[in-house]
Parts: structure tokens; sequence; C-alpha cells
């Protein structure tokens, strides 16, 4: 038996991953000083991650090259309401790398995150990936995401 590496906590979070369909699905996602935003609303600049899924694994990276820095946005009101943001990763990452193991899906040993944060933008994107693939019927259309 392999060993896993750290576990995704929320409840019902692998459930969904394991409904994301194989393929790539393209979201443009709000950017702000070159990091994802998640919770946040409005006119902003975007970028386009790619969300590619098989039975084992998901991977997220962005498409544009740049290194994946998330930040989880609570109580956003607007551009000068800015709200309080709370980043995902400790450093920038090339990609966020799911992996199946055990019957649960762990995220790399080498990546440091915060878990209730990762868990929020792994659910968020994992979602609107799912609304794109149920929409479209497939893949390969650009839909918000964050």
């Amino acid at each position: 038996m392999r060993a896993c590496s750290s576990t995704l906590k929320t409840a019902g979070l692998d459930r969904l991953l394991d409904q994301l369909r194989p393929g790539t699905t393209w979201l443009s996602v709000p950017l702000v000083d070159d990091v994802v935003q998640v919770g946040i609303g409005g006119d902003f600049e975007i970028t386009t991650v790619a969300v590619s899924a098989t039975p084992t694994s998901v991977r997220v990276r962005r498409v544009d090259g740049g290194r994946l820095q998330v930040h989880i946005v609570e109580n956003w009101t607007d551009a000068s309401s800015p709200g309080v943001a709370t980043p995902v990763f400790d450093e920038p990452v090339e990609e966020l790398v799911l992996d199946r193991c055990d019957g649960q899906w762990t995220f790399g040993s080498r990546m440091r995150a915060r878990p209730t944060q990762l868990d929020r933008f792994v659910g968020t994107l994992t979602r609107f990936a799912l609304a794109k693939q149920l929409r479209a019927g497939g893949f390969d259309q650009a839909v918000g995401a964050a």
C-alpha cells in the first residue's frame, strides 16, 4: 500500500471531485495583483485556469504560465470595501495536483497550503467546473469561476 499525502478535510469534497468528467475544463477567474481571487465580484482582470481531471488525479494550472496563488476573500463588498484576503498557498505553485489515494483526495506533501482555504478553493473551482461540464455537455468553453 502506498503512503498517502495530506487529505482534503471538507465533508463531501471527495464526492464532488469524483463527479468531474475526465478531460480539461477551462475557467476564467478574477485576478488582482497576479493572484486569483475567490469571493469577489465586479470588473477585474481575469486569467484562465485549466482543470484537468482523470479518475485518479486533478491538476489545476494557469494557462498563461504564471504561478498559481489564490486568495480567499471574506466580507468583500466592492473595490472600496475589499474585505480580508487569506492566501491559500504559502508560496505560489506551478500547479495544484490532487491525487486519489485509498478512497480520498490528497495534495502533495511538498505543497504548503492552509487546509481550510485550500478546501474552499478546490470546492469552488470544482463546482464551477461541474456546472460548466453539465451546461456544455463537454469541455473547452470559458466560464467564470471564482
